[in-house]
């Protein structure tokens, strides 16, 4: 008895801590992001942008087989086609800041 609850205490003492390191992870992956790996969980690969802690976090991912498309020079950041499982694989990583979905960008013109 006395092991039972003691075995109970400690996966409720850690449960807090588990779904914070989940949230955190959710909350890397952007909104649009998410709705897309939702409808495609293990299919095509998806035009994303990684912002980093640092630019030198780069080096890491580059040496685990993620190739840049575009890498940002004023913030750390770059874009890349991953598939879902490699978006969520690296959006547990400590030195990746945010993961959003990637679109093109508009400027306004002036008449």
């Amino acid at each position: 008895m006395a092991l039972r609850t003691l075995a109970f205490c400690t996966i409720a003492l850690a449960m807090p801590v588990l779904a914070s390191v989940a949230y955190e992870v959710t909350m890397k992956i952007d909104e649009a992001l998410s709705r897309k790996l939702e409808d495609s969980p293990g299919g095509e690969p998806l035009g994303v942008v990684i912002t980093l802690e640092r630019p030198e976090d780069l080096a890491p991912l580059m040496s685990k087989g993620i190739k840049p498309d575009l890498v940002y020079q004023n913030i750390p950041a770059f874009s890349a086609i991953l598939p879902p499982d490699q978006i969520r694989e690296i959006s547990r990583l400590p030195q990746v800041k945010s993961i959003e979905l990637d679109s093109k960008a508009h400027t306004l013109t002036r008449p």
